[in-house]
């Protein structure tokens, strides 16, 4: 067995680019591949722990920059012990401490950025890049010309065994409207979460009766529930705050119980897997119903919502959109059929796994093209001009 340390940079806590790494980490273990985790513990641990994943303790990523990078000494011992062959920097706050190891102990490092913009950081040269979405792999292209390393893309990433439809379709002519939504409730994901109750607002001043259930937790828990009770004056609609969700079945069960999923990323993915009808949220209470004639331009920019930037005709208000699927029961039947039948053809996990392993077989079989001395010059270089490690 060949064994391969990932690095997370942040908390193992619910999240898209988390449970990406958790699926993919659990199925390459099928591929002759042993994985261990090092990061900062979190409430998603015990997971990666029943999922045979060994577990290392790195609190050091969570120091801001450049006190982060002391996170190398616990890398470096953890790969002397464990006979690490390959390391993964799974984003950002890991790429540096990742590459000051990987140069200092002659070993091959692959780098994940899993979603969001095109980065502005500095890129060292390691073996391979990998992203999410056509977005990042066109942009980072532009930007990083001059990096050695190929920008891979590898999108497949959700488990079609373990996210599946429930055998009929959602509720049809039922006068309450479930509506589900997975979101960290945190300051980075505000327009997201207001776009969403501007919405069911809207609704219920328009006396449409719905369950708006929200999965999730972080800071801005108190704000929202503020907001949501001084909504609640207006008239019937019910609200429900579920907090933190970390077991994967009760993610299945949110999903199979709702007539409509809204957000964005690796949540509407894994809805979309259990048959549902989608709509990716944008800024401004805009979104766009995922559906065979603007799937093309959302899964280009990674279901995130920033194809409604470059393209806004695609988008539309959210509250019509949710109106609109209510009152139509055959288009919802449509979009339930479509949803887990695109998850299956362009995000299966089994195809990104087998993606993953040929990556990992390449790094180690090609020769190294970094030296610990280049790497100290190259931090050196970003400190004296650029005054800071991380832009």
């Amino acid at each position: 067995m060949i064994r391969i340390l990932k690095v997370i940079g942040w908390p193992l806590c619910p999240g898209g680019h988390i449970l990406s790494t958790l699926s993919l980490a659990q199925g390459i273990g099928r591929c002759g591949f042993e994985v261990f985790i090092a990061s900062p513990e979190g409430p998603l641990l015990e997971n990666f722990i029943s999922a045979g994943l060994r577990f290392i303790p790195c609190e050091t990523l969570l120091e801001k920059s450049p006190w982060h990078l002391m996170a190398f000494f616990t890398l470096v011992r953890a790969v002397k012990k464990q006979n690490i062959k390959l390391i993964h920097a799974m984003d950002y706050k890991a790429l540096y401490p990742c590459y000051l190891t990987a140069a200092y102990l002659g070993i091959p490092l692959i780098f994940t950025k899993a979603g969001g913009d095109v980065p502005k950081y500095r890129i060292p040269s390691i073996s391979k890049v990998i992203v999410f979405s056509e977005e990042l792999a066109r942009g980072m292209r532009e930007r990083y010309g001059d990096l050695i390393s190929p920008i891979e893309l590898i999108k497949e990433r959700i488990d079609n065994s373990l996210f599946t439809p429930v055998e009929s379709p959602s509720s049809q002519n039922k006068d309450l409207l479930n509506v589900f939504m997975a979101m960290r409730l945190e300051e980075g994901k505000r327009m997201w979460l207001e776009t969403a109750i501007n919405a069911m607002e809207n609704l219920k001043k328009r006396s449409i009766p719905f369950k708006f259930t929200l999965a999730g937790d972080g800071p801005l828990r108190k704000e929202l529930e503020n907001r949501i009770s001084r909504i609640r004056r207006y008239s019937s609609g019910e609200f429900c705050f579920l907090g933190g969700v970390a077991d994967p079945a009760m993610m299945v069960h949110c999903y199979r119980g709702s007539d409509i999923v809204i957000g964005h990323g690796q949540g509407v993915l894994e809805a979309m897997a259990c048959g549902k009808p989608v709509v990716v949220l944008g800024s401004g209470s805009r979104g766009t119903i995922v559906g065979p004639e603007t799937v093309k331009l959302i899964c280009e920019y990674n279901f995130s919502g920033r194809h409604m930037d470059v393209y806004p005709e695609v988008g539309g208000d959210l509250a019509e959109m949710i109106i609109a699927l209510k009152d139509d029961s055959q288009r919802r039947i449509n979009l339930e059929r479509f949803s887990r039948r695109y998850i299956e053809e362009e995000y299966s996990l089994e195809v990104g796994i087998k993606k993953l392993a040929f990556l990992y077989r390449k790094s180690l079989d090609e020769p190294l093209i970094e030296t610990f001395p280049k790497a100290l010059f190259w931090f050196l270089n970003l400190a004296l001009f650029r005054n800071k490690v991380l832009e």
